[in-house]
């Protein structure tokens, strides 16, 4: 930023995070976005808060200051497999309209009815995304996984769980252009789904 020159400040827009910086002669700020969706988002948040900007301009040098606001409820867990119905609990009455991330950590579960679970608990929450560390797929000989044994879309399909279906569609239709290397389309694909948002 230190090549901008001519201003006093510099408004900008589209990164998610607050930030106010020298800018040449002048200021430089991103008042980030109002509302968090994704999980990088989150420890700027804690820090930094979500909010805009008011811009004093009338003196020599600008003031710029914070002005904070209330976001939605952004939920934050990580829970052992195996306590995964006292979390969900604790989780379900501040679930409502919220953006929900559940990292469920542990050696040997099954990861289907996990999923089936946080889907059920966290239905009226605005986003979810469930991940899944140290998943031990019972009953699975990995010595006799195969291609032909694997099936990507029902693999997408449950690891997509707790996602609406268009989403799930989507990602679904992401893998079959790309798998067949038809790239372009899978752009224009992913361009017409990100405009509906």
């Amino acid at each position: 930023m230190g090549d901008l020159r001519g201003f006093d400040y510099y408004a900008l827009g589209h990164v998610h995070r607050r930030i106010v910086d020298s800018a040449g002669d002048g200021i430089a700020a991103y008042p980030g976005s109002t509302e968090m969706w994704r999980i990088d988002e989150y420890e700027d948040w804690k820090k930094n808060g979500k909010g805009f900007f008011v811009v004093d301009i009338s003196s020599a040098e600008p003031q710029v200051h914070r002005i904070d606001i209330e976001t939605r409820d952004f939920i934050k867990e990580k829970v052992d497999a195996n306590a995964i119905d006292d979390a969900l609990e604790r989780i379900k009455n501040s679930a409502r309209n919220s953006v929900v991330y559940i990292e469920v950590r542990g050696g040997s579960y099954e990861f289907a009815p996990i999923s089936r679970k946080i889907s059920e608990v966290t239905k009226s929450a605005l986003h979810v995304q469930p991940s899944f560390v140290n998943v031990a797929e019972v009953g699975v000989d990995p010595n006799n996984i195969t291609a032909s044994s694997i099936d990507p879309l029902a693999i997408i399909g449950e690891i997509m769980a707790g996602y609406s279906d268009a989403e799930k569609d989507f990602a679904k239709e992401i893998y079959r252009l790309l798998s067949v290397k038809d790239v372009d389309a899978a752009m224009e694909t992913a361009k017409k789904f990100y405009e509906r948002w």
